[in-house]
């Protein structure tokens, strides 16, 4: 019963890392165009830009430990199941690759997201900058 509401809950939890991520960076992307229009102190935009991309790069770990903390529940209830064990569910192998057992040591979707979304404020921080 548990498996299920795991399972779910690990690819909902990738899915708001990469909408976090991208929402994050489509505000960066509109800033940087309104910054091209407006004339707003570019003081306190940096300041902005630096606060929202902190606040954001932290709402993205929060949901990566909340994903590794399902991903291991997903992993252990797999385990009970004998979904690594051959022979349970199939007569000369496991159902599930045994490289499944264990979470990667790195996660590069949030390395990607993470260094995107700080890239982007570097820009418009650098055309803050040249703008002064």
């Amino acid at each position: 019963m548990l498996y299920p509401i795991f399972k779910r809950e690990v690819f909902d939890r990738r899915d708001r890392m990469m909408k976090i991520a991208g929402l994050g960076s489509g505000f960066l992307l509109l800033l940087q165009t309104l910054m091209l229009y407006l004339s707003i102190s570019s003081g306190l935009l940096i300041i902005g830009v630096i606060i929202f991309t902190v606040l954001t790069v932290a709402q993205i770990f929060q949901q990566s430990r909340r994903h590794e903390q399902a991903k291991q529940a997903v992993i252990e209830i797999e385990k009970a199941l004998g979904l690594f064990e051959p022979g349970t569910y199939l007569p000369d192998r496991s159902l599930y690759p045994q490289h499944w057992q264990t979470r990667p040591s790195r996660d590069y979707g949030l390395i990607l997201y993470t260094l995107g979304l700080v890239a982007l404020a570097v820009l418009v921080v650098l055309s803050l900058l040249i703008t002064i």
